[in-house]
């Protein structure tokens, strides 16, 4: 039988990243300023002798992470900032509020350059940081013309937190991060820009929510959940859990239990279905500090940065920072400092090197042409042919799409053949491992960005590759390649679109462990004593970190019943 293997380039966005949600971090002491008289603009200027400058380090030392752990990059200053616009801001969003959020995320990177000292690097490119993408000419214009600036309260960095979005009203740090401080610049009170809006609703399965809570340390069975208490911003503060003991949960540690992208906020009502819970709600993050969907709004309507950031920020002022070309690492960025580290030999040294192509952005910097539409609905290129001919990519006439660039088309064709190397390997291995005829196709779509990839998919960036009815979805190559980690990935979803339909009635356990045992040919499984991590747990990753636990903990699950003679099809 020929064997057909199907790759689509989507080259272009499907969907908008917004901010997340970030930590706590602690002021340094100083003395209080009154704020000046708003500019016209925050383009970088000379020192206000009025303002506060303050020494910081000119890079920061990123951990990008992947299902292996974290690969490390220096990252100059201002190009962090850049990328940090892509993956926290909306697309297409006003100037006006991509020269705020630039000033609150240079305030917060530089607030908690020791953030992962203990990791050997200073912030990670999750949402326990900041989320990094590769810079896009707007967000570099932005990071250019704030160049330098921070927000100041009393003389110090200002600590500062945002969120995708308040829905409606923003909140204090210590109803999200107990014992944290509440400053007098970061109150709760209504928001108008973002109108409530996301409006969402999470349908969660009893029995799923009963053991997570059980893998946190309850005991019991879950008879019912109900509110018992909310803040003044209507957020609910306190959950009871008839049958369960504890009995009552706080709702962040709730909404953080089940997963931050299911129940997005806790701005929210649930409401019992018998064996699930619907959750609705409104907003998206935990609205502490900058509301980015309302700010991105209130700048269209034409506030400036300025006064989006009084808003946000009340009683703060815009300072000056003063770099000092050192590593902030094992340092007091405005005390001593150690020389940064050059990155290796070859090593891209941009926000752009690990983090793929952000907007659609081709590598060399273009936007992609292609003409054909592939099946998920955006721009690029689709074509067929007979697995392990040359021509990969091409149809039998030829190309089967017109491109702009010869080199973009080179490049393109060379992917391809690469790519079709890789998983016609991993098939055949597969197949002969699990004992299985040859599947007559493989479909493969290999997004232009990280955007796509979680519109297309509902899965985080970090999964870094999935199978969506029959079809393996995967992050830019240059980005899987950059964390050396794409025969890996190839060769799991592989092993996922064939063992899927055999296992399609079974826990995501099951076929994430089966996936994980048969695609790495060498590691030997460890039959760990974890519980089996649940759905939630495997679909919904709180991070990178969490999701290479579950990984982890599923696929020893799976290794205790094959290791004991149970075929890989009878596994549950």
């Amino acid at each position: 039988m020929r064997r057909a293997l199907i790759f689509l380039f989507v080259c272009g966005t499907l969907g908008t990243a917004v901010g997340r949600g970030l930590g706590a971090v602690t002021p340094m002491p100083g003395r209080q300023r009154s704020a000046p008289p708003a500019p016209t603009d925050v383009r970088r200027r000379p020192a206000d002798p009025d303002r506060p400058v303050v020494r910081v380090p000119s890079v920061v030392r990123v951990g990008l992470a992947g299902p292996a752990g974290y690969a490390v990059r220096v990252i100059p200053l201002e190009e962090y900032v850049a990328g940090v616009l892509t993956g926290e801001a909306a697309r297409d969003s006003d100037p006006a509020v991509l020269q705020a959020l630039a000033i609150a995320a240079r305030t917060y990177a530089l607030q908690n350059l020791r953030r992962h000292d203990a990791e050997g690097f200073d912030v990670c490119d999750e949402t326990h940081c900041q989320v990094l993408r590769r810079p896009a000419p707007a967000t570099t214009a932005a990071a250019d013309r704030t160049a330098g600036r921070v927000l100041t309260f009393r003389g110090a960095l200002a600590t500062v937190y945002y969120s995708a979005s308040c829905g409606g009203h923003t909140q204090v740090p210590s109803a999200v991060w107990t014992g944290a401080e509440d400053l007098p610049y970061l109150p709760s009170r209504p928001e108008v820009g973002c109108g409530g809006d996301p409006v969402w609703n999470a349908d969660v399965r009893a029995a799923d929510i009963e053991r997570t809570l059980r893998d946190a340390g309850f005991t019991g069975s879950l008879r019912r959940i109900r509110v018992l208490a909310r803040d003044k911003s209507g957020r609910v503060s306190r959950l009871g859990l008839d049958g369960m003991q504890p009995s009552f949960i706080a709702g962040p540690d709730l909404r953080m239990s089940l997963g931050p992208t299911q129940i997005k906020s806790t701005l929210f009502d649930v409401h019992d279905q018998g064996e699930r819970y619907v959750f609705v709600g409104r907003g998206y993050g935990h609205g502490v500090g900058m509301c980015v969907i309302g700010a991105t709004r209130l700048a269209a309507r034409g506030e400036s940065a300025e006064a989006l950031l009084l808003r946000y920020y009340p009683g703060t002022i815009i300072g000056m920072i003063e770099t000092s070309g050192v590593s902030p690492l094992a340092a007091d960025a405005s005390v001593r400092g150690v020389p940064a580290s050059p990155p290796s030999a070859g090593a891209p040294t941009g926000a752009g090197a690990g983090s793929g192509s952000a907007n659609g952005a081709t590598a060399n910097g273009r936007r992609g042409s292609a003409a054909t539409t592939s099946g998920a609905g955006a721009a690029g290129l689709s074509t067929t042919a007979s697995a392990g001919t040359p021509g990969i990519g091409t149809s039998a006439s030829g190309p089967s799409a017109a491109v702009g660039e010869v080199s973009d088309l080179d490049r393109l064709n060379a992917e391809r053949r690469d790519l079709d190397a890789l998983v016609a390997s991993a098939r055949a291995q597969l197949t002969t491992r699990l004992g299985l005829q040859a599947s007559s196709t493989l479909s493969v779509l290999v997004h232009g960005s990280d955007q796509s990839y979680e519109r297309a998919t509902g899965r985080h960036w970090f999964t870094l590759g999935t199978v969506v009815g029959g079809t393996i979805h995967l992050m830019p190559t240059d980005q899987l390649r950059q964390r050396g980690v794409l025969e890996r990935v190839i060769r799991r979803e592989v092993a996922h679109a064939l063992v899927d339909p055999y296992l399609s009635q079974r826990p995501q356990w099951v076929r994430d462990g089966a996936a994980l045992h048969y695609a790495d040919l060498d590691a030997e499984d460890a039959e760990l004593r974890h519980p089996c991590p649940t759905d939630i747990e495997l679909l919904q990753p709180l991070s990178a970190g969490a999701l290479a636990q579950a990984y982890a903990n599923a696929r020893g699950c799976f290794a205790r019943q094959v290791n004991r003679g149970r075929a890989w099809r009878d596994v549950r």
